[in-house]
């Protein structure tokens, strides 16, 4: 009997939903951009990318978090398209054989103050660099009641990362040389993140 016993409460125990179930959050396009800055001569040039996908997993949970995020080199806008249409070529971000941007994490570190820090490789023209991305998260909340998004909990994030544009072989030619824009480039992410809430039907 004892023996049944056991059996049956192991059973009910692995049905039973796990305080440590790993939560994975999918980025808001429609809400999240990436902010960079670089300098131009004397001046800054400020643009963004308007387009992601990527799947991030109880990124508070260091050891246990997962960050893995795509952004569309398509999406580059500076206000200038002219420029736009320069920065995806060949000289720069060669969008026809690299279309996007990509960072995965390989671990998540707490690093106090509602920061965390996540540790892995980001690829750009299929170049491949270790790099750091200090990040920081609101509050969880329930979304606002509009139709179709009753479920969903919202997270917001931002991240701020500096890069130099070179390892990446990214617009390494004249006007570089020149000392037209400078090798640096500083990112800002700012976002929101969704996740259907568990114990809603």
């Amino acid at each position: 009997m004892n023996r049944i016993l056991w059996a049956a409460v192991a059973a009910m125990t692995l049905l039973l939903p796990s305080p440590c179930q790993a939560r994975s959050w999918s980025i808001d396009d429609n809400h999240t951009q990436a902010a960079f800055s670089i300098r131009h001569v004397a001046g800054k040039v400020l643009g963004f990318f308007n387009k992601f996908e990527g799947t991030i997993v109880d990124p508070d949970m260091p050891g246990h978090g997962m960050i893995d995020v795509r952004i569309a080199v398509d999406s580059i806008n500076t206000g200038v398209e002219q420029r736009d249409a320069h920065l995806k070529t060949a000289d720069f971000f060669d969008s026809a054989d690299n279309p996007q941007i990509h960072f995965t994490s390989a671990k998540i570190m707490a690093k106090g103050d509602g920061w965390f820090e996540a540790h892995g490789v980001l690829t750009i023209r299929g170049i491949n660099r270790s790099m750091v991305l200090p990040f920081t998260l609101t509050e969880i909340k329930k979304y606002p009641p509009v139709p179709g998004m009753e479920c969903m909990d919202v997270l917001g994030f931002q991240a701020h990362a500096t890069l130099n544009r070179l390892d990446f072989e990214v617009g390494d030619g004249k006007f570089y040389k020149l000392g037209i824009v400078d090798d640096t480039v500083g990112i800002t992410l700012y976002g929101e993140l969704l996740s259907p809430r568990p114990d809603c039907h």
